[in-house]
């Protein structure tokens, strides 16, 4: 819900809706140390999907009066029907993470959101092994590690002095 309502419709498509929750639970182990969602992803053809999302995402939502997946065409969007004003289960930052990534997923379509997640290199593994297996989520973080600027700048004169150093020591056995 957190993800549906930072959009300015209150709706996302369903595949659209899958790759967001899957990056929101990249960005929140890569900055938190876990995922938002604590569940698995599979490798599909439309890329990582939220393991039993019809079950455990749509559903649920449906059940609790929250959201209800509709048709628009070939479109299936899960659309908002009730605003959540206290997220009881989530930390401000596991909102803060679902807000942002909301931000930057609207408005793409599930076109691109599918030929973006089939970059990932723990989809790609998982999908050559088989439709439906599980994706392995560290894996599926060096997409959005390799973005981290720490990891992109330049190293120090300090930083480059400690790597010299390192090469150079033959260590000790333990």
């Amino acid at each position: 819900m957190a993800i549906l309502q930072a959009t300015p419709t209150g709706q996302l498509g369903i595949t659209v809706m899958n790759k967001a929750l899957f990056y929101a639970d990249l960005c929140a182990l890569r900055d938190l140390g876990e995922t938002i969602t604590r569940s698995g992803y599979i490798a599909l053809p439309q890329g990582p999907v939220l393991n039993h999302y019809e079950r455990s995402l749509v559903k649920k939502l449906e059940t609790l009066g929250l959201a209800e997946q509709t048709r628009d065409g070939w479109e299936k969007p899960l659309v908002s029907r009730m605003r959540v004003d206290r997220f009881e289960l989530l930390s401000d930052e596991e909102v803060g993470v679902a807000q942002l990534v909301s931000r930057k997923i609207h408005g793409k379509s599930a076109a691109w959101v599918s030929d973006y997640s089939h970059e990932n290199d723990a989809w790609i593994s998982a999908f050559r092994t088989g439709t439906g297996t599980p994706i392995d989520m560290i894996v599926a973080l060096q997409q959005i590690i390799d973005d981290d600027p720490w990891l992109a700048a330049s190293d120090d004169a300090q930083t480059i002095r400690s790597f010299q150093r390192a090469a150079v020591d033959d260590g000790v056995p333990f």
